[in-house]
């Protein structure tokens, strides 16, 4: 079914996770969605310390919002030794 779609294998599957949380009986019902819930916080560093922590509502607005740089850890080593 999702390789029919233009969508990949972990949205369709969230999709069809969501859509069966939503078929189960109370109480049921209520701790699967309780459980299927995701907090994305995103702290601000100043040297090494948190000096600001929110919440943040909307994922795409957490990811789009952010400055996160992924790098290897031979790259930072790497530069390290270069003195950058």
């Amino acid at each position: 079914m999702w390789s029919n779609k233009a969508a990949s294998f972990l949205s369709c599957s969230s999709e069809l996770a969501r859509t069966l949380r939503q078929c189960l009986k109370e109480p049921y019902r209520s701790k699967a969605i309780k459980r299927s819930s995701l907090e994305v916080y995103q702290s601000n560093f100043l040297n090494g310390i948190i000096i600001s922590r929110e919440l943040q509502d909307i994922l795409e607005d957490a990811i789009g919002n952010s400055n996160i740089r992924v790098t290897s850890k031979q790259h930072i080593e790497s530069n390290d030794k270069l003195g950058n």
